[in-house]
C-alpha cells in the first residue's frame, strides 16, 4: 500500500499512461530496459566464432562456405542464411550492429503479436508482449539474438510483416507478388521459418473458416474454395517442391537435420518439452540473483513498478474474446511443438538434450511467443470471468503484481548473465588492443591464444581453430585502422617517441618525425626541414649503439639565412654548457656539411641537448616574414670515429 501510495498517487502514473501514445512509449520503454542486457554477449557459440573466422577471410571465403553448407546439410536457403549468419558474426562486435540486431528481434516478436491480435480480432498484443518481457531470458545457449544474430529474425520478420499486410491488403497487383514472393524466400531459408509459415498459413485459414467436424467435409470445401488459401497452399507447394528438389540433389549429411530419432517418441516429446520449457526464465532463475548490487536491485524493482503499471493498463484494454479458448488453446501447443519438431526428431538434438542442463535452442524463441499468447489468453480469460466487483480489481491487482515480480528477478538473472557474457567479450576487446601493440604479440600461435584467452573462455569446435583465428584477426583489426587509440603505446614500447639517432643513418628533419630532435627555439615544418627562430635554438638527440665514453660527430646538413646586408651568420653550438663548435657561415661555405664533435657518450643521460647560438639571426629581406631567422636544418646524422 505504500508503495502503491508513493508511486501511483504522488506521480499518477497510471492515469498519465492511460492515454494510447502514452501507453505506447511506456511499452517502449520497458522493452529497451529489457533489452540492454542483450548488447553485452557476442560471439558465445562455437557456431559464431567459426563464421567470425570464415568472414574473416573474405567474401570469396564465405560464398565458397555457404555453398558447402547447403550442400552438406540439403538446405537451399543455407545460401543465403550462412551468408549471413557469417556476416552478423563478423559485425557483432560492434555495438551498433548489435543493437540493430536486438532492436530487429524485438520488432519481430512485437510483430507477432500484432499479428495474432489481427486474426483473433482481439487487443492482445500489449498483454502478451508484456508478458514475453517477463518470462525472456538471457542466456549462453544457441539463443538468438546473442548467437545466431540474424538467423531466425530477418525470416520472421519477413514473414511476419508480409503475412499482416496480406490481411490489410485485399486487392491484387504488384504489391502482393512482392510479398508472396518474399514469404517464399523467408521459408526456403530455415525449417523453423518453413514450420512458422505453415503454422501462420493454418491459423489463417482456420480464422476465417472455423473447423466443424460434424460436417468435416464441407469444411474441407469451403477451406479449398478460399481464393486466399490457394493461394498459399500453392505457395507451401512451391516451397516444399524447392526446397525437396535440393535436398535429392544434396542430401543431408549433417546429422543435424536427418530425422535419425524419429521413431523414438519418448525422445521425441522430453526434448520439445525440454527446448519449450528451457527457452523460460523460470527454470534458469537460483539464489544467485539476489547477490545484485542495490542499484541494479533498485534499477529493478522501478522497472518493476513500470511494469505492473504497463499491466495494469494492459488489463483495461483487453476486451472480452468472442472466440472459444480451447480450440486456442490445442491449436497454440500444436504450433509449439510442431516449430520444434524439426530439432527434437533429430539423435544429435536428442541427445544433447539427454545430457546438457540447459536444452533451449534456436527453436525456443520461437516457441516462447506461442507461450506468452497461450498465458496471454489464459490472464484474459481469467479476468473475464469476473466483469465486475472488488473481486476484479484485486485479480487485476495480482496477476499484474506477479507479471511485475517475474519481471523484476528476470532482470536481475539477465544482468548477472550479462556480467559474465561482458567477461567472454573482454577477451575480444583484450584482442583488439593487442592487434594495436605489435611488439607484444608473441610469434607462437599457441601462446598468443593463451595470452589473449587465458581462461578460455571463448568457445570453439576444435581448440586448434583459435591458432588460425586469432592472428587472423589480429591483422584485420589493424587492417581495418582502428588503431589510433594504442599509438601512444606503440610509441612508448618501440621508443620511437624518443629522438633516436643511430650511426651512418641520416635522420630527415623535414618528415612528421623529425618534430621529436626539435626542443625550443624553432618554426614549424616544412617540406624541405625547418627554420630555427630567435637566437638561440635546441636540438634533442639520442645517440644508439654507443659505448660508455665513445667518441661521435654529429653532421648537420643545414643552410644559413644570408642576404646582400647579412653575407655572414655566426653559429655556436654547446653541450653541457661547453662550447663544441663555433663558426662563420659565408656564400663560400655555404654548402658544406657542419660537423659538430660530440662530447664523449654518458651512458646514463638518454638524451643529449645541443643548443645553437645564432647571435645574427635576422628578418628576410624584402619579405613579410617578421621572424628572426637563422639556420635551416634539414637532416642529422651520427658519424662515429673508427
Amino acid at each position: 500500500m505504500i508503495l502503491k501510495k508513493l508511486f501511483f498517487n504522488h506521480f499518477n502514473i497510471e492515469s498519465i499512461v492511460t492515454r494510447r501514445p502514452a501507453f505506447a512509449i511506456l511499452i517502449l520503454l520497458l522493452a529497451l530496459w529489457h533489452s540492454w542486457p542483450f548488447l553485452a554477449g557476442y560471439r558465445l557459440t562455437a557456431d559464431d566464432v567459426h563464421y567470425t573466422y570464415l568472414a574473416l577471410q573474405g567474401p570469396s571465403v564465405v560464398f565458397s562456405a555457404a555453398q558447402n553448407w547447403a550442400e552438406e546439410t540439403g538446405r537451399i536457403g543455407f545460401l543465403l542464411v550462412q551468408t549471413v549468419n557469417m556476416f552478423s558474426a563478423l559485425k557483432s562486435e560492434f555495438l551498433v550492429w548489435r543493437i540493430l540486431f536486438v532492436g530487429l528481434y524485438m520488432l519481430t516478436a512485437w510483430l507477432a503479436f500484432v499479428y495474432a491480435a489481427q486474426l483473433l480480432e482481439f487487443n492482445i498484443a500489449p498483454l502478451a508482449f508484456l508478458i514475453f518481457l517477463a518470462i525472456h531470458p538471457l542466456a549462453f545457449d544457441h539463443l538468438p539474438p546473442t548467437s545466431f544474430p540474424m538467423q531466425n529474425t530477418w525470416p520472421f520478420l519477413l514473414l511476419f510483416a508480409g503475412r499482416l499486410a496480406g490481411l490489410g491488403l485485399h486487392e491484387r497487383g504488384g504489391w502482393m507478388v512482392l510479398l508472396h514472393s518474399l514469404q517464399v524466400v523467408a521459408m526456403l531459408a530455415t525449417e523453423y521459418a518453413m514450420v512458422l509459415g505453415v503454422v501462420m498459413i493454418s491459423a489463417e485459414a482456420i480464422t476465417r473458416h472455423p473447423v466443424t467436424l460434424r460436417n468435416f467435409a464441407g469444411w474441407l470445401r469451403g477451406v479449398l474454395s478460399d481464393t486466399a488459401v490457394r493461394g498459399d497452399v500453392a505457395k507451401l507447394f512451391l516451397v516444399l517442391g524447392i526446397y525437396g528438389g535440393y535436398r535429392l540433389a544434396f542430401p543431408s549429411t549433417y546429422a543435424g537435420n536427418t530425422a535419425g530419432g524419429i521413431e523414438n517418441i519418448g525422445a521425441i516429446a522430453y526434448t520439445t518439452w525440454r527446448h519449450i520449457v528451457d527457452g523460460l526464465v523460470l527454470p534458469r532463475l537460483h539464489f544467485d540473483v539476489l547477490r545484485a548490487p542495490q542499484t541494479i536491485w533498485m534499477a529493478n524493482v522501478l522497472a518493476g513498478l513500470f511494469m505492473y503499471a504497463a499491466m495494469r493498463i494492459a488489463f483495461q484494454r483487453t476486451i472480452a474474446m468472442t472466440k472459444p479458448l480451447g480450440p486456442l488453446m490445442l491449436f497454440l501447443v500444436g504450433a509449439m511443438v510442431l516449430v520444434t519438431i524439426p530439432v527434437s526428431s533429430t539423435q544429435k538434438y536428442q541427445d544433447w538434450c539427454t545430457g546438457s542442463q540447459s536444452c533451449a535452442y534456436i527453436d525456443s524463441r520461437t516457441s516462447i511467443l506461442g507461450l506468452a499468447l497461450v498465458f496471454a489468453l489464459l490472464t484474459a480469460k481469467l479476468l473475464h470471468q469476473w466483469q465486475g466487483g472488488k473481486l476484479r480489481s484485486n485479480l487485476h491487482r495480482l496477476l499484474a503484481g506477479l507479471t511485475a515480480v517475474l519481471f523484476v528477478f528476470t532482470g536481475l538473472h539477465n544482468w548477472s548473465v550479462a556480467e559474465r557474457m561482458r567477461r567472454s567479450a573482454q577477451v575480444w576487446e583484450s584482442a583488439q588492443t593487442l592487434a594495436c601493440v605489435p611488439t607484444l604479440v608473441p610469434a607462437e600461435p599457441v601462446q598468443l591464444s593463451s595470452l589473449i584467452d587465458p581462461d578460455r573462455l571463448t568457445s570453439y569446435h576444435t581448440y586448434e581453430t583459435a591458432f588460425v583465428l586469432w592472428p587472423l584477426y589480429l591483422e584485420a583489426v589493424r587492417a581495418r585502422g582502428d588503431c589510433e587509440g594504442t599509438d601512444v603505446i606503440n610509441r612508448r614500447l618501440d621508443r620511437s617517441y624518443l629522438p633516436l639517432i643511430f650511426p651512418d643513418q641520416p635522420q630527415a628533419i623535414r618528415t612528421d618525425s623529425g618534430g621529436k630532435y626539435l626542443g625550443k627555439g624553432w618554426s614549424g615544418l616544412e617540406p624541405w626541414g625547418v627554420w630555427s627562430v630567435g637566437n638561440e635554438a635546441q636540438l634533442l638527440i639520442s645517440p644508439v649503439g654507443l659505448e660508455h665514453g665513445e667518441m661521435a660527430i654529429l653532421q648537420l646538413d643545414a643552410t644559413m639565412l644570408l642576404d646582400n646586408a647579412n653575407s655572414t651568420q655566426r653559429l655556436v653550438v654547446t653541450q653541457r654548457g661547453q662550447t663544441i663548435w663555433e663558426g662563420t657561415r659565408t656564400q663560400e661555405n655555404q654548402d658544406d656539411p657542419i660537423l659538430v664533435p660530440l662530447l664523449p657518450h654518458d651512458t646514463t643521460q638518454e638524451t643529449l641537448i645541443l643548443t645553437f647560438k645564432l647571435p645574427d639571426a635576422h628578418q628576410p629581406r624584402n619579405s613579410r616574414d617578421k621572424r628572426q631567422l637563422g639556420i635551416g636544418l634539414h637532416s642529422i646524422k651520427m658519424l662515429v670515429s673508427p
